[in-house]
Formats: structure tokens, C-alpha cells, sequence
């Protein structure tokens, strides 16, 4: 039987909490997190704030989140084998126009990704609720630093 989300999200807690082991069970100070939420293949909207809600709630933690910028659309769908000649024809504009449509965002997108530099130094601990693209270099630098 599967579990749902918040059955997987309290197990995760509790492993992370279970290998903070006494530290986060022995510090006179919360432990500072730092979610990072944004793009995902699950419904991260639902799932940040109810991690926050239960380390927060613990009295242990202090959580801040940070939201990186958002993805572009999926693109089209293929259209299944054998396909006639119109539809491949069709399929072929929806993806030169998906490829437009992609560098342009990519583009406007450019300075949200140069904006976005979390203080991961600030924080005991980063929880990643992201599966997206690959963080710009300059904040794949200042995570490095950071481990």
C-alpha cells in the first residue's frame, strides 16, 4: 500500500531528526533549517510548508524557506508510433515553437536564477524539497562552501 504524502514527509522528519541525534536534542539554541523548495516532480507546494510546520512545532528548529525561481513548461508529447505524416508535421511546430517559447523564458529567466543566492552559511542544516534544474554556478559555489 502506498503512503501518502505526509506519511512520507514524517518519515523523512524523522530520520533527519533521528540523525541530528543529540545534537538537536541537546542544543540550547534551535537548529536554524533552510528549505529549499521551488521546482519538483511532487506536489512541493503541500510538502515545504507541512516540513516546516512539524520542525517548527518540535520547538527545536527554527525554519526559513527559499523559493528558487520557477521551471518552464514540460515540452510537448511525441505523438505515438506510427503517426501520419500531418501530425508529424504538427508535432514538428509545436516544437520549434516550444524551443522559441523556452529561450525566451530562459532569457527572463536569467536574472531571477543571478537573484536568488540563499545564505546557506546562516543555517545548521539545508533540506532540499527540489529536483530541478541545475543551480547556477555562483550558488553551487556558495553550497560547496557551505559542506
Amino acid at each position: 500500500m502506498a503512503s501518502t504524502i505526509p506519511q512520507q514527509v514524517a518519515r523523512a522528519l524523522l530520520a533527519l531528526t533521528l540523525t541530528l541525534g543529540g545534537t538537536a536534542l541537546s542544543a540550547a539554541e534551535p537548529l536554524r533549517i533552510l528549505i529549499i523548495k521551488g521546482q519538483n516532480h511532487h506536489q512541493w507546494e503541500k510538502t515545504s510548508p507541512l516540513m516546516a510546520k512539524l520542525f517548527t512545532a518540535s520547538g527545536r528548529f527554527q525554519v526559513t524557506m527559499s523559493r528558487t525561481p520557477p521551471a518552464f513548461r514540460q515540452p510537448p508529447k511525441a505523438p505515438p508510433k506510427p503517426a501520419d505524416e500531418a501530425r508529424q508535421k504538427t508535432y514538428a511546430e509545436e516544437l520549434r515553437l516550444y524551443a522559441e517559447e523556452k529561450a525566451a523564458w530562459d532569457q527572463k529567466q536569467r536574472a531571477a536564477w543571478d537573484a536568488w543566492r540563499p545564505a546557506f552559511r546562516q543555517y545548521d542544516v539545508v533540506l532540499s524539497n527540489y529536483n530541478g534544474q541545475e543551480w547556477p554556478q555562483k550558488v553551487r559555489g556558495l553550497f560547496s562552501r557551505k559542506a
